[in-house]
């Protein structure tokens, strides 16, 4: 195993991710193409790989690829498939929801982290949730993996809902500081101003736009 992967192996759950993408929606960017399982039926404008033996994999096999980390890849893409390790995760998230470029991402990530996306309010959850409506699909086990995994994973589509820019992100990272203060005392703290008197934790991710709101920012 080279830098944390699990190659997905499972014709089904392939099947399911190519089936997800749009295919007129270009660049189509695969970031960690691994042994090539998904690469070979998604046929992707590029690959993004941060191994350089499975890049050179990749390169024989026809593919155009890029030897590159995911959270600061060169690659322009509008649209971008990707099974990332957890490592990676969450600065990954955090680049691709403020890429305005990236219109649609189908990914394969830990349930956990799927569920966090969900229902656990984070300043990543919520900043997915400014830029994208997040549709969760089919829960992989780990035996579609090689090597297998500990844990269960997702397959998830983020779709473009706005822009977001660094002001929504900064004060979103600033009043999840303070998840567990009411809104009101972790909005003083944030050199804003709100009445609101439930506690940021109990706003989901999905109300992200209401938490804005309360604090004064006006999100379209």
């Amino acid at each position: 195993m080279r830098l944390g992967q699990h190659f997905l192996v499972e014709k089904l759950y392939v099947d399911e991710i190519v089936s997800l993408t749009e295919r007129r929606l270009r660049p189509l960017v695969e970031i960690g193409g691994g042994k090539g399982s998904i690469t070979r039926e998604l046929q992707p404008d590029a690959v993004l790989e941060l191994d350089s033996d499975l890049a050179r994999f990749l390169e024989a096999q026809g593919f155009s690829v890029v030897v590159g980390d995911a959270r600061s890849s060169p690659l322009r893409a509008r649209q971008v498939v990707s099974s990332l390790p957890y490592y990676i995760t969450f600065d990954f998230l955090e680049s691709v929801s403020l890429d305005e470029e990236i219109m649609k991402l189908v990914l394969i990530l830990q349930k956990d982290v799927v569920d966090k996306l969900l229902r656990y309010s984070t300043y990543v959850s919520f900043l997915v949730n400014l830029a994208f409506r997040v549709d969760p699909r089919s829960v992989i086990p780990p035996q579609a993996f090689e090597p297998r995994p500990k844990v269960y994973s997702q397959i998830v589509v983020l779709d473009r809902i706005r822009a977001v820019g660094e002001r929504e992100a900064k004060i979103l990272k600033c009043l999840s500081r303070y998840r567990n203060k009411t809104l009101r005392r972790a909005a003083d703290l944030c050199d804003l101003s709100s009445e609101s008197e439930e506690r940021v934790r109990d706003f989901a991710p999905h109300r992200v736009t209401e938490l804005l709101s309360a604090v004064g920012l006006s999100i379209a």
